[in-house]
């Protein structure tokens, strides 16, 4: 059993994190609690992932709705949890990200507007067009991986 914060150090930050995603986790079977007594103060409790735990957080990782990752915070919450992930899941959820951002680039592009309206889109496409070369560039270094071990294993 492998100690819960090395799994999920950041997810504690973000608003909606798994444990209140999942309800329950430790009744749910999804994390061990072990209180620890300590002398002249309130007992210590220490959680740990189980076998269900690690299966669940992997759920909620890769079966997200494409359009949920147009959000912020979806792509930072599976992002920080990249090393839980192979290479194909990685890749296929910066390829949905990829496409929400180009919707809602193209919806931003169809802004007729003049005055602040226009600059904020302009400004909004030059965001876009980063993020999504920044996209690209992490898609083609997560597949040279996924060739590279592929390779390995085929040796």
């Amino acid at each position: 059993m492998r100690p819960l914060l090395s799994y999920v150090e950041v997810l504690p930050r973000v608003p909606g994190n798994w444990a209140t995603l999942m309800g329950k986790p430790v009744e749910a079977g999804f994390v061990l609690r072990e209180v620890v007594p300590q002398e002249k103060k309130p007992d210590r409790h220490r959680y740990a992932i189980t076998i269900w735990g690690e299966e669940a957080l992997h759920g909620m990782l890769t079966n997200v709705a494409p359009a949920l990752l147009a959000r912020d915070r979806e792509l930072y919450v599976r992002t920080a949890c990249f090393a839980l992930l192979s290479s194909e899941e990685r890749i296929a959820i910066l390829e949905m990200r990829k496409h929400a951002l180009r919707q809602r680039k193209e919806r931003v592009a169809s802004w007729s507007a003049k005055g602040w309206v226009a600059k904020t889109a302009q400004l909004r496409d030059r965001l876009f067009s980063v993020e999504l070369e920044a996209i690209e560039e992490w898609i083609t270094e997560e597949a040279s991986n996924l060739k590279g071990e592929t390779n390995e294993k085929h040796d």
